[in-house]
């Protein structure tokens, strides 16, 4: 999937991307950007409630990983692409078990998923056998030999022409952005194109969408576990939520009397959601307790190190493993239970074990340093609003599935 920020080595180009990401998610880009998730929040909000009152039992039965993954997916593709453009058909080849090719035809999210997920099992595929493991170690780059990997790769290139084909359509002015103040990510490259050539925005554009998709759905996923477990800690996060409103209402009185959806458009800005303690710690606990992702970009030795027991040699690669961090027993108390306030300055679990402040780089779950994923603030902010909408509107409660 080319070279994007995530994975590119730390060079000139990778510092100039970089410099022009900066103010992607600057407070007032950002604030325009939520608009979307907002909106499409209400949307589900509003079916799920007619689903429920419609219901003769009063409920309303999803699989949260795909209602999370599509209401994420549809606002990550027009934060990115600057209008909705799911339901735009590509054609994926899949290798069936019998060796035929059939070819599908999916939205964008799904590709962009598939291919992502396929990545792993593909990798692994080109390095069987030594002379493709060295010839990896050697030149870094994979070389597709099997059937499974060649329609991998040609995968890639149909999504990657995708991509390419619409960003030409905006250059041309046939498609515009519909993301107010034309805040979207390809909208911010194509002011920097002396740095976002064609090919570079290909790159960046899938891989963000990617990492930004995972990241939000999985950590929605388990808040809404902790929450269905614990009706105590919904309960803490809808009077927090009150309280926070009723502040927000002496500032600006006319927030009471407007209807919901504009209620919660205007009342859930980005200060507010930052004053709300408790989700806050949510938020976090659940990072800490299933990352978005399980290691960091990958590490290049420049030279023999030693690094603790280890020893890498010049050109070896290595990765932190972010699960170990935030599992550490010595930077967190009962590290195998969900406790949101460990976070909490004034909570003894805020400390080690020994009583000490935690290291810096223990929760790491957007990385750390130079390295750090530039759209932090906002997924934080997409996870904030996504549970707001949730806790203000449902009770939740897992089904069983029949055994």
């Amino acid at each position: 999937m080319g070279d994007p920020l995530l994975v590119c080595a730390t060079n000139d180009l990778w510092k100039q991307k970089r410099k022009a990401c900066s103010h992607a998610f600057y407070k007032e880009r950002m604030t325009m950007m939520l608009e979307t998730l907002k909106d499409l929040c209400m949307e589900m909000v509003e079916k799920i409630t007619d689903e429920i009152e419609s219901s003769a039992e009063s409920v309303s039965v999803h699989n949260v990983g795909a209602l999370f993954e599509q209401l994420f997916s549809r606002n990550i593709i027009t934060v990115s692409f600057g209008e909705d453009i799911t339901d735009i058909p590509i054609p994926y080849k899949v290798l069936n078990d019998d060796g035929s090719i059939t070819t599908e035809h999916i939205s964008i999210s799904a590709y962009i998923s598939r291919v992502g997920y396929e990545s792993v099992p593909v990798f692994f595929d080109s390095l069987k056998g030594s002379m493709w493991n060295k010839l990896f170690r050697k030149t870094h780059k994979i070389y597709h030999v099997t059937p499974r990997g060649q329609i991998y790769e040609e995968n890639c290139r149909t999504l990657r022409a995708f991509i390419f084909d619409y960003v030409q359509k905006r250059k041309r002015g046939e498609v515009t952005s519909k993301v107010a103040g034309q805040t979207d990510i390809l909208s911010l490259m194509l002011a920097n194109q002396q740095v976002f050539t064609d090919e570079v925005i290909v790159d960046e554009m899938a891989d963000f969408f990617a990492a930004a998709t995972e990241t939000t759905q999985y950590t929605t996923q388990t808040i809404v576990s902790y929450l269905e477990k614990c009706p105590a800690s919904l309960a803490r996060i809808r009077a927090e939520f009150e309280s926070v409103f009723e502040t927000a209402c002496e500032e600006e009185p006319a927030l009471k009397g407007l209807p919901r959806r504009e209620m919660m458009r205007r009342f859930l800005s980005v200060d507010n959601l930052n004053d709300m303690d408790f989700l806050n710690r949510v938020i976090c606990e659940a990072l800490r307790w299933q990352a978005p992702v399980g290691g960091s970009s990958n590490f290049l030795a420049q030279a023999d190190i030693q690094l603790g027991k280890y020893k890498l040699l010049k050109g070896d690669g290595a990765q932190v493993m972010i699960y170990g961090l935030h599992f550490n027993s010595t930077q967190w108390q009962r590290p195998h239970e969900f406790l949101p306030e460990r976070f909490d300055p004034k909570s003894p679990l805020f400390l080690t074990p020994a009583g000490k402040k935690r290291h810096p780089m223990s929760f790491v779950p957007f990385s750390g340093g130079s390295r750090v994923c530039f759209g932090k603030t906002f997924a934080e902010a997409n996870l904030r609003i996504v549970t707001t909408h949730l806790s203000q509107h449902f009770e939740i409660s897992h089904q069983e599935k029949a055994r």
